[in-house]
């Protein structure tokens, strides 16, 4: 299993997948996801565990586009710019009713407040020291700063 490079699970009915399901995979490098009944999976997390990973298919999936899905607001190609999801275009939410039928690629964080928790805090003082040490290098290019 070590010198595996395709993993294709695609049209499995899984409803869930668990990175250590994947542990010891070092070589692959097209994982398969799509239409099984995946509803939500960090693939960041996947990144770790398959370190040669480069094709990820996820298509065809009910997910749940809910606080789970943050990492995919966040950009799953920031993480690793190698990994390319082929068929993004066709990865839509089936869930939570607000975001149902919603390509996923356009989740953004503001999507998500409702999953941050809410800390409020009384301040009666308040001072601020803010370091800019570039304005005086854009303001000699004659670039206006702000």
């Amino acid at each position: 299993m070590r010198s595996l490079k395709s993993l294709i699970l695609k049209g499995n009915p899984i409803p869930n997948l668990h990175v250590a399901d994947l542990v010891g995979l070092n070589n692959l490098q097209e994982l398969r996801l799509d239409d099984m009944r995946l509803k939500s999976c960090d693939v960041t997390q996947l990144f770790p565990a398959l370190p040669a990973l480069r094709t990820l298919y996820l298509a065809g999936n009910p997910w749940e586009c809910g606080c789970g899905m943050q990492w995919y607001a966040l950009g799953i190609d920031g993480a690793r710019a190698k990994i390319q999801t082929k068929d993004r275009k066709q990865i839509v939410c089936a869930s939570p009713q607000r975001q149902a039928g919603r390509r996923i690629d356009y989740l953004r964080l503001g999507d998500f407040k409702q999953c941050l928790p809410s800390v409020v805090k009384t301040v009666t003082a308040t001072t601020a020291v803010v370091s800019l040490p570039y304005i005086g290098m854009l303001a000699s290019d004659n670039v206006d700063a702000f």
